[in-house]
């Protein structure tokens, strides 16, 4: 009898088994989703950096200009960072990740077909203010 007493308190009972591997799931999906959404952030600034030579030929503009194409998005990245880190305490993670990457999508939408370099500067700061939620 003590065998038996023995062998069933060294086992997990099914039901915890079943949420620790759930429990991993969800944490493997996190770090997916936010490799992703940083993976973005990473393709964003390399696109633009590799197409400031077709922006120049096809918006004209001086070379500060184009500086500010690629710098207004990490100068606001970084500028963000701690403000959004504390909203995202108060409203919740996923809520501002998921509402930060959709904004995110709709002001590189609205990037892409800027028709001058103001509002194409304009356009980056909104995406990385979106970002940053």
């Amino acid at each position: 009898m003590a065998t038996s007493a023995q062998s069933t308190s060294t086992s997990a009972p099914p039901s915890d088994a079943a949420s620790l591997k759930l429990a991993a799931k969800r944490k493997a999906l996190a770090l997916f989703g936010l490799s992703l959404g940083y993976f973005m952030v990473l393709l964003d600034t390399t696109i633009v950096t590799v197409a400031l030579p077709a922006i120049h030929s096809d918006m004209g503009g001086k070379f500060t200009s184009l500086e500010w194409v690629a710098n207004a998005y990490t100068v606001l990245f970084a500028s963000l960072l701690l403000s959004m880190g504390s909203l995202s305490d108060r409203y919740g993670a996923r809520r501002m990740f998921t509402g930060g990457l959709i904004l995110f999508a709709a002001a590189s939408a609205l990037s892409s077909i800027a028709p001058s370099l103001g509002l194409l500067i304009t356009m980056r700061g909104c995406s990385v203010s979106a970002v940053r939620q």
